[in-house]
């Protein structure tokens, strides 16, 4: 919300009339987002917060329609999605019915894209009171905590009659110095239970509130209320969760600015890669989906100052992204920026590998790519990713060529089985050392080897036992298993596995013992001989055979 235009002079009613806009359902313009989408981007998601103590109740009309009847201290509304626009807000004492001789707010709110708000209404009516009423709209950055597990947390006062505060987290003063009316920086935090004090500045703490924060949260601690107030107007911490995920993606980063040094990667604020080289790529980092605005700073530099990128991308959940920062510092080359691509890290066929060409070297023309003498690629430009090829695992000659042309540079790439392979060309044409041209692979996926099983019969040998079922860990696996047959081959995992033989239909066990088996062997399992041999008659026993030749 950029702008506020009141036809009125602001009242202290203005505090509970802002909370109109926590439910708006009878206007077809708004909408309650359940998350914050990539499409929602192009709205402005708006709350209400009544942080007047002591104030009373009011009804809201919006556009006309009465929105929400009696609203009290300390309300702080849900979101909403709000098209960009104009709203006409008319606040009226609780029970009157609004116009022109009853309204103490009657104005246009007007609101633009992008953005999340509170807007709070605070102060206080006593006459005379340096904190008199008024509004301040918080910018909410409700971007995602930079690692899964931790959360986000600042802290808002608005309690009229106290000073400029510290705040203690876990013993340790965090903040310093907060004054009315003013919100804190966001701290990234794990998640967990926190003691949050409240103390004068460079105090003691007057005030102590338990915080519990959740992974993927987003909260405000709202200092509200009166020192000298009772019941409730009195001062109190009241947290709010003003977003929370829990869906997640994974993200890397790759430098592939040529003339740029080390960087250090920064997410909503928090570093998440430090000193990375020209040309790396970390490995995945599972974070949240979400907005992230991601800054690119010189090693050591200040991510506030120093950024020499700063873009905010949108990741979704359950996919793989690529964050690229490419250009040259030499802006008469190609401008720096950063470039999102997704990642398709599905694991190749049997005996195949999948491999992609990534073209980021800011000098070079649109280029071909040959691999084995065979044009596989033709005229991918700087910045474009090609699709994925599937090629049997092994050694290949690459070629990078002129659009049409023949090749001016060649590289030998070895692809395994089950590999997931970028090919980045990188570097500058006419750069030498560690800036000049190169094709540089990482391997963004290895399927994990398929372990070789073992396959296993049975075979029922002896004359006089009657049908047996046969049990692997308990687990029944032939049944009715007559003399002078054998069962197919069962397929197992190499390992040691207890075998259990037991007359069929019964509980009488014949046979119990181990049986250890490796992977890509055959191997029979004989029961032989009898269970009540006559003299000369081998006695019954089970022996294990190995199959192979």
């Amino acid at each position: 919300m950029r702008k506020l235009c009141w036809t009125r002079r602001l009242r202290f009613w203005l505090a509970p009339a802002l909370a109109v806009l926590i439910a708006l359902a009878v206007l077809p313009t708004l909408a309650m987002p359940t998350s914050v989408s990539a499409s929602e981007s192009r709205q402005a998601r708006v709350r209400a917060v009544h942080a007047i103590p002591d104030a009373p109740n009011v009804d809201i009309y919006v556009n006309g329609g009465k929105a929400l009847s009696n609203v009290p201290f300390f309300t702080v509304s849900d979101y909403l999605s709000l098209r960009p626009g104009s709203y006409r807000v008319q606040v009226v004492p609780a029970g009157a019915r609004p116009s022109s001789s009853t309204a103490v707010i009657d104005g246009r709110v007007t609101v633009t894209a992008g953005n999340d708000y509170s807007i709070v209404a605070r102060g206080t009516l006593a006459e005379g009171d340096a904190a008199g009423v008024g509004a301040t709209i918080l910018n909410d950055n409700n971007q995602p905590p930079a690692v899964v597990g931790q959360a986000r947390v600042r802290v808002a006062h608005f309690s009229p009659d106290a000073p400029a505060v510290d705040i203690i987290i876990g013993g340790e003063r965090v903040i310093s110095n907060l004054n009315f009316r003013q919100a804190s920086d966001y701290l990234t935090v794990p998640a967990g239970s926190y003691e949050v004090g409240v103390a004068p500045a460079g105090g003691s703490p007057i005030a102590t509130v338990s915080l519990e924060l959740t992974e993927g949260q987003v909260v405000t601690a709202w200092a509200n209320g009166l020192l000298g107030g009772s019941g409730g107007q009195a001062f109190k911490v009241t947290a709010t969760e003003d977003q929370s995920y829990s869906e997640t993606t994974r993200l890397r980063a790759v430098h592939a600015v040529p003339d740029a040094p080390n960087v250090d990667v920064y997410l909503n604020g928090v570093e998440a890669v430090g000193d990375l080289a020209f040309f790396s790529a970390t490995e995945y980092l599972e974070v949240y989906s979400g907005f992230y605005t991601v800054r690119v700073v010189p090693a050591g530099g200040n991510p506030r100052t120093d950024a020499v990128i700063r873009q905010t991308i949108h990741v979704a959940s359950g996919k793989e992204y690529s964050a690229i920062a490419r250009g040259t510092v030499a802006a008469d080359q190609a401008p720096l920026g950063l470039s999102l691509r997704e990642d398709d890290n599905e694991a190749p066929e049997a005996g195949e590998a999948r491999v992609r060409v990534a073209h980021f070297s800011p000098d070079a023309p649109a280029v071909d790519i040959l691999i084995g003498g065979e044009r596989v690629v033709q005229g991918l430009r700087f910045r474009e990713v090609s699709g994925y090829l599937a090629v049997p695992a092994g050694s290949y000659e690459v070629g990078v060529a002129p659009a049409g042309g023949s090749p001016i540079f060649t590289v030998s790439l070895t692809v395994g089985e089950g590999q997931v392979v970028t090919a980045w060309a990188n570097g500058l044409l006419g750069g030498s050392g560690g800036q000049a041209f190169k094709v540089t692979p990482t391997v963004d996926f290895e399927a994990e080897p398929v372990a070789e099983e073992a396959r296993v019969r049975v075979l029922h040998g002896s004359a006089d036992a009657p049908a047996v079922d046969v049990l692997v860990d308990d687990t029944a696996v032939v049944s009715g298993l007559t003399f002078g047959n054998a069962t197919d081959y069962l397929s197992l995992e190499a390992g040691t596995y207890n075998v259990k033989i037991r007359a069929s239909g019964t509980t009488t066990i014949v046979f119990d013992g181990p049986l250890t088996v490796e992977g890509g062997q055959a191997y029979t399992v004989a029961a032989l001989g009898a269970l009540s041999p006559a003299p000369g008659e081998e006695e019954f026993q089970v022996i294990v055979f190995e199959d192979n030749p």
